[in-house]
């Protein structure tokens, strides 16, 4: 009996949901799952406190806005459902939108390849609970459909589409150089005829803004990014442990300790953000989070490796550029505060998987794809 993808989707809902309550009553006594309890448990009380959402620090402070929505969200749903239980899933459910978007916009030999990536058990447990990454996987989500139905034929954004594009504005502005990268080369691939050169020298043009702004890169990752684990009482940085820090913790030593670490580091960087626990931390440790992290991140960092390989054989130049460039951007988004702690890079990859996925998978290889390179180059 063949299953159809209706009830495919029927199952992986009800898959989401029954991690969900696995999370909510079994893993988060194992190990804390981010700020969900702050959600879950303070949403009510941190809404009447401030006195609603101040929707004036969207640009303000867009960080603190994407903070305050989504308790605001949990602070209704909460008002609504009343157990912590079903807000999580609904949570899940918000998530499940996006998902089900990117899957349904691909073609069932594709889409099969991606739902490997979406089932695997981090990136459901992280985009199944209240928390920021299953609004961010909403809207990656409805952003990624919308690139590959752009591939098949132009067309503007429609409301939801732009409401995504906005979400991951306000929660993840690093994410959005990585799919403005795409779109423009999606584009311009019905205007030029030289699209080879022009996407090589768009991408090196981007690559150049790094250097322009290396002072404000050096500035980040040395002064920024430290205040948040810096010990209140003891005004030092904090290597582990949770008293008394200002927004975070770090169980790793200081990645960036001299200007330009920022650039040297990129490469190990990267594979840190998105695999998450080293081999060494698995081996000292001996935890068990983090050799199931460990596991999973070889297997996604392999996956998509061996996708770009076997897919860029028969693939346009332009076309494994476009992807590079656009992967490239999207692990830089994840890298700078992926690198200090392990937990961190796995929830920030969560937010990214269903786009990594369909670049490997959809972009790299899929004949569909090919219809903007059929004006002579």
């Amino acid at each position: 009996m063949k299953l159809s993808w209706q009830l495919v989707y029927f199952f992986l809902y009800c898959y989401r949901c029954i991690i969900s309550i696995i999370a909510d009553l079994f893993v988060s006594r194992i190990t804390p799952l981010g700020d969900n309890d702050t959600y879950l448990t303070r949403s009510i009380e941190t809404q009447a406190s401030s006195g609603g959402l101040g929707v004036h620090r969207i640009f303000e402070a867009p960080r603190q806005f994407s903070t305050e929505l989504t308790v605001a969200i949990a602070y209704y749903l909460k008002s609504f459902f009343g157990l912590s239980l079903l807000v999580n899933i609904a949570f899940q459910t918000i998530a499940f939108i996006g998902i089900i978007s990117v899957l349904r916009a691909l073609d069932p030999y594709h889409r099969k390849w991606l739902l490997f990536l979406l089932i695997l058990p981090s990136f459901t447990i992280w985009s199944s609970i209240a928390g920021k990454e299953a609004i961010v996987v909403f809207a990656v989500g409805i952003a990624s459909a919308y690139l590959i139905n752009f591939s098949k034929k132009k067309r503007l954004p429609n409301i939801q589409e732009i409401i995504s594009a906005i979400l991951i504005g306000i929660y993840k502005l690093q994410f959005l150089p990585a799919f403005l990268f795409l779109y423009f080369t999606l584009l311009i691939g019905d205007k030029v005829k030289q699209k080879t050169s022009i996407i090589l020298f768009a991408g090196l043009l981007s690559l150049s803004s790094l250097y322009i702004a290396k002072d404000k890169f050096d500035y980040i990752t040395l002064v920024e990014i430290p205040k948040s684990f810096i010990n209140n009482y003891t005004g030092k940085f904090q290597f582990s442990g949770n008293d008394g820090l200002a927004g975070g913790r770090s169980t790793r030593n200081i990645f960036f300790e001299e200007k330009g670490d920022f650039f040297w580091n990129i490469p190990k960087g990267f594979t840190m953000s998105l695999i998450g626990p080293t081999y060494k931390e698995v081996f000292r440790d001996g935890n068990p989070v983090h050799i199931f992290g460990f596991v999973e991140g070889m297997i996604i960092l392999i996956f998509l490796s061996v996708a770009i390989l076997y897919n860029s054989k028969k693939s346009p130049a332009i076309l494994v550029i476009a992807v590079l460039f656009t992967f490239f951007w999207i692990l830089f988004g994840t890298y700078p505060l992926g690198v200090m702690n392990p937990g961190t890079a796995i929830r920030y990859r969560t937010s990214v998987i269903p786009f990594l996925g369909i670049l490997a998978i959809y972009f790299i290889s899929n004949k569909a794809s090919y219809n903007w390179l059929k004006t002579r180059r």
